[in-house]
Order: C-alpha cells, then structure tokens, then sequence
C-alpha cells in the first residue's frame, strides 16, 4: 500500500490509489468472512448458474415492455 513510483511528470505517487487504500482499511474486517461461516459456499458458481438461467428466459422474450419482463422476472424467480 505504501509503494511509490515516479508517474510522467518525474513526481512521486503512490502507485495504488489512495481511496482503494482507504476502502480496504476500512473494510479488512469483512474481507474474509467466507472463511468463518461454514455453510457459506467458496464461490458464487451456483449463483452465477441461476442468473444464467433467468438470463435466458428473459432473453427469449426480449419484445416485452419493462413492467411485463419485472413481471417475468418476478414469476421466474419467486
């Protein structure tokens, strides 16, 4: 986090952006939570696979007006 170099005005910057820098500071406590549930799955695979899934049927009726494919959606899902 604290490593510089020389950006192309011959001045030295930090090479990674401060605000990332204060975002993982402030969030370091969150960023490992999967490791200390243990129902919670490793990866989002099987998420990802479902809206996969939903994507296609959407995609089949792409004519539909907005408030009928929330609708769709909607019927899908729940």
């Amino acid at each position: 986090m604290n490593e510089k170099s020389i950006d192309d005005s011959g001045r030295l910057r930090y090479t990674m952006p401060r605000s990332a820098h204060y975002t993982l500071k402030r969030n370091i406590a969150y960023l490992f939570t999967y490791d200390s549930i243990e129902y919670l799955p490793k990866t989002n695979n099987g998420l990802e696979s479902e809206f996969a899934h939903l994507k296609t049927k959407l995609r089949v009726h792409s004519g539909l007006k907005l408030e009928n494919k929330m609708s769709l959606f909607l019927i899908i899902f729940l």
